[in-house]
């Protein structure tokens, strides 16, 4: 087959496959909202933000560590006197 089918038809197969990925993922949300209203959170909604903004300053802070620690050991490793671009 000629290039172009091949890279329409694996566009046309990739573009389906994410709409039913997003069909799945739009019937679990409305499953699960449907399940809060009927019963209710057995906790507060401000505590699971919290929760949630804890979480993502951990991850960012473990990430930053990790970048400066390795941005550390990169300059230990150069002669002295070279700059290095960051």
């Amino acid at each position: 087959m000629p290039r172009a089918v091949v890279i329409a038809l694996n566009w046309a197969f990739a573009a389906l496959v994410l709409l039913a990925v997003f069909q799945l993922l739009t019937d679990l949300l409305t499953l699960l909202a449907m399940l809060v209203r009927r019963h209710g959170l057995p906790f507060q909604a401000t505590n699971l933000w919290r929760v949630f903004g804890t979480f993502c300053r951990l991850a960012i802070a473990l990430k930053t560590t990790k970048t400066l620690a390795k941005r550390a050991l990169e300059a230990s490793k150069t002669k002295p006197g070279v700059v290095t671009q960051p």
